[in-house]
């Protein structure tokens, strides 16, 4: 898949819209039917759903899960890429994702972290603005990994205050000149 079809299919994911997506993935909500267990049954009605309503969570949640696996495994390869050297590529491969509207603090302080190696202080307070702005306004459709390894708003304290570091050192170096 090219990159304009990874960001449309993030843009459908974000809005809500993601059906497009699990029917390439060849899983549907009659595939959900039959897969239904009890605990499933107990589970819709622990959440006051209908099976029906339920069978749509579920299918929600996974088709959103398997996006979120296919964007990791993307940003895994970009980590690759910087360990090895391979900072161009690595930056080209993690500006994509956060184009795609993913992020996960360890992608956004890993690309803010070579900037700031670079001195490119705009772009990484770009990076850290981004990263800021998708966790205030989609926290709800974070992966699980970033929502659970530490809180939406301690990941957002952390981004705010490497951002407020990067404007000082933005600011002396244009001081220096």
């Amino acid at each position: 898949m090219d990159d304009e079809r990874h960001r449309q299919l993030m843009e459908q994911f974000l809005e809500g819209r993601i059906k497009d997506y699990c029917q390439r993935l060849e899983w549907n909500r009659d595939t959900a039917l039959e897969f239904l267990k009890e605990d499933d049954k107990r589970e819709a009605e622990r959440r006051g759903m209908s099976v029906e309503e339920y069978v749509e969570y579920a299918f929600q949640r996974h088709c959103k899960d398997k996006l979120y696996e296919h964007l990791r495994s993307r940003n895994a390869h970009a980590y690759d890429l910087e360990t090895q050297g391979h900072l161009k590529e690595a930056i080209h491969m993690y500006e994509a994702l956060l184009k795609d509207g993913f992020t996960s603090s360890h992608m956004t302080v890993r690309l803010a972290k070579i900037y700031r190696k670079q001195k490119q202080y705009d772009d990484e307070i770009r990076v850290l603005e981004r990263g800021i702005y998708i966790y205030k306004h989609y926290k709800d459709d974070l992966c699980e990994f970033d929502r659970g390894l530490f809180s939406v708003e301690g990941n957002i304290m952390a981004l705010q205050e490497r951002l407020d570091k990067t404007r000082v050192l933005k600011a002396k170096a244009e001081a220096r000149r």
